[in-house]
């Protein structure tokens, strides 16, 4: 069994006090956010020159919605798990575009399967433990912060702005507790079909989240906010195309839609990785409003060939390194949400623009 100890003993203290160092205090509630940058997908030993391009946006905040590192493609015969995680947080932390970018602009993060420490992991992973400590410590999060002691995961919420114009940032945790998927056997059906290997599970007693983290939820919708950006490491409003996605749960994704109708939560907004590519999708079949969901992904490596979805605007994909990015644009006439996801260079890829009233039921 993993503990804090044993983790101390596999990396060395020396290295959990010196990850992330310079890193910028978040923001205070009482500024205003229009800026918000996010990705995903980092691979420590690939070229990190993106980092420049999302600091020349000069984002009030950047959204790492997980794979900051892609520890389980280090494991060996002779380095578990835990120790091949620490060397590639040591990697990301010596590159110097990622330091400086990280000394410019404050990062809060959630992750997905490859720094959870397992492929495609959920809820049965056994080391979940070790690994939530060594990405809280590289993410510096405060020994009193309650991802540091609760039983469930690392999910996180942080408000922003004056009352008036509040920005409530929700970063899921979908790897803690989620239920195993839901597997078929027919590897042809994936060769022919584009799809991929996971079919929709209809078990109600299936989940992403979890009680605690579910009930953490609805109190958070509950809390007044103008525009909520919810972090998910996976697609939600994307068609089903047999990868990682909420689709994998169809009850669980509906779940969260009525909860947002219950809870009269509005200007929700999805921010999405883990497929390798971008996207802007919407679901509108059974939700309040339109929910929208940008999906940036990879910072350093991607995907050619956009899966199927059929939420997918007509905007295009983007198909090559990418970052995203989300404008609030105040004080326009009509105050509008702009959606982007933006190639390495920093050149706009696809965009949409959409009314912050349209974002309420």
């Amino acid at each position: 069994m993993f503990n804090r100890r044993s983790l101390l003993a596999a990396t060395g203290a020396t290295l959990l006090t010196r990850l992330g160092r310079a890193a910028p205090a978040p923001r205070v509630a009482g500024e205003r956010l229009t800026r918000i940058a996010f990705g995903c997908c980092d691979h420590p030993e690939m070229a990190q020159d993106i980092w420049p391009a999302i600091a020349a946006t000069d984002p009030d905040l950047f959204l790492f919605l997980g794979d900051t590192v892609y520890a389980d493609d280090a494991v060996t015969a002779k380095a578990g798990i835990i120790p091949a995680l620490a060397e590639m947080y040591q990697r990301l932390d010596a590159s110097p575009e990622f330091r400086a970018f990280r000394a410019q602009v404050p990062i809060e993060a959630t992750w997905d399967d490859h720094d959870y420490g397992v492929h495609d992991g959920g809820a049965d992973f056994p080391g979940k433990e070790a690994t939530r400590a060594l990405f809280l410590d590289f993410f510096q999060v405060p020994a009193n912060d309650p991802r540091r002691t609760r039983p469930d995961g690392v999910y996180h919420a942080l408000e922003l702005g004056p009352p008036e114009r509040r920005v409530q940032i929700l970063l899921l945790d979908l790897r803690y507790n989620r239920s195993p998927l839901l597997r078929h056997d027919e590897p042809e059906r994936t060769a022919k079909s584009g799809f991929g290997p996971y079919l929709p599970n209809l078990d109600p007693a299936a989940t992403m989240l979890g009680p605690a983290q579910w009930r953490w939820l609805e109190a958070q919708l509950r809390r007044p906010a103008q525009v909520r950006l919810i972090g998910s490491s996976v697609p939600y409003a994307a068609g089903h195309r047999g990868y990682e996605a909420w689709t994998n749960f169809p009850l669980e994704r509906q779940r969260l839609a009525d909860l947002i109708a219950g809870t009269g939560a509005g200007g929700v907004l999805f921010l999405s990785g883990e497929v390798h590519y971008g996207e802007i999708s919407v679901l509108t079949r059974g939700t309040p409003y339109p929910l929208y969901d940008v999906t940036s992904s990879g910072l350093t490596h991607f995907w050619p060939l956009p899966g199927p979805n059929l939420n997918r605007l007509p905007v295009g994909t983007v198909a090559q390194r990418n970052f995203g990015m989300i404008h609030i644009l105040w004080e326009a006439p009509e105050p509008q949400v702009v959606m982007e996801v933006r190639t390495a260079n920093g050149g706009l890829g696809i965009q949409h623009a959409v009314a912050l009233d349209s974002l309420h039921s």
